[in-house]
C-alpha cells in the first residue's frame, strides 16, 4: 500500500478525511497545526486543500476516491496517481509534530518573561504585547542599566522570568537584606 495525495475543497479537508475513512475504510493523514486566530488557538491544515490517503491502487480504484464529496482530484503523473514515498510522509509527520510541539501559553502585558535564544539569552524582560507581524512580540529589556523596547520572535521568549525583588522602601530608603 502506498500514500497518495488527494486535492479537496479548501476548508473541507477534515470533513473529506472523515468521509474517506468511513466510506472507503482507508487510512487518511491530514497534517494539522495549531495557530492563534483572534487570540484563540485553532487547528488548520498544514497543506490547505490537500490530504494523504494510503491505499492499494489494485484493490481500490482511484475513481472511488474521486467520487467522495469534497474531493477535487488525485495528484497524477501522466494520468496515473503518483505514489508518495513512506519516508516523505514520515518526514511531514515529524515536521508537523515539531511545529506544534511547544504549547504556547497566552502572555499578558506586564508579565515577566525570559529570553531563551539569541544575543540576549538569559536576560529577564517584561512582555509588552504582540506585534502585527506574525509570531513576533515586543518586550521591555533591561540591559546595562537601561530599559529598551525590543521586538523579537515569540519563540525566543518563555514565560515565568524571575522577578527582581524590591530594593527600596520608597523615598530612597534601601532594604538591607538584599
Amino acid at each position: 500500500m502506498n500514500w497518495y495525495i488527494v486535492q479537496c475543497k479548501h476548508s473541507a479537508e477534515a470533513h473529506t478525511a472523515v468521509t474517506i475513512r468511513t466510506v472507503l475504510r482507508l487510512e487518511v493523514y491530514l497534517p494539522e497545526i495549531a495557530q492563534r486566530v483572534r487570540g484563540r488557538m485553532a487547528r488548520s491544515a498544514f497543506f490547505p486543500g490537500y490530504l494523504f490517503v494510503r491505499m492499494d491502487i489494485t484493490h481500490t480504484a482511484p475513481s472511488r476516491v474521486m467520487s467522495i464529496p469534497g474531493v477535487i482530484r488525485m495528484l497524477t503523473f501522466e494520468r496515473w496517481p503518483e505514489p508518495v514515498p513512506d519516508d516523505v510522509v514520515a518526514l511531514v509527520r515529524t515536521r508537523v509534530e515539531a511545529w506544534g510541539a511547544p504549547s504556547e501559553r497566552v502572555l499578558q502585558p506586564g508579565e515577566g518573561v525570559q529570553v531563551v535564544d539569541g544575543p540576549f539569552a538569559g536576560l529577564n524582560a517584561i512582555f509588552l504585547g504582540n506585534t502585527r507581524a506574525r509570531d513576533r512580540v515586543q518586550i521591555l529589556l533591561e540591559f546595562m542599566g537601561q530599559q529598551r523596547q525590543v521586538e523579537t520572535d515569540r519563540a525566543m521568549v518563555q514565560p515565568g522570568a524571575a522577578r527582581r525583588g524590591r530594593r527600596t522602601r520608597g523615598r530612597k530608603r534601601w532594604l538591607r537584606h538584599i
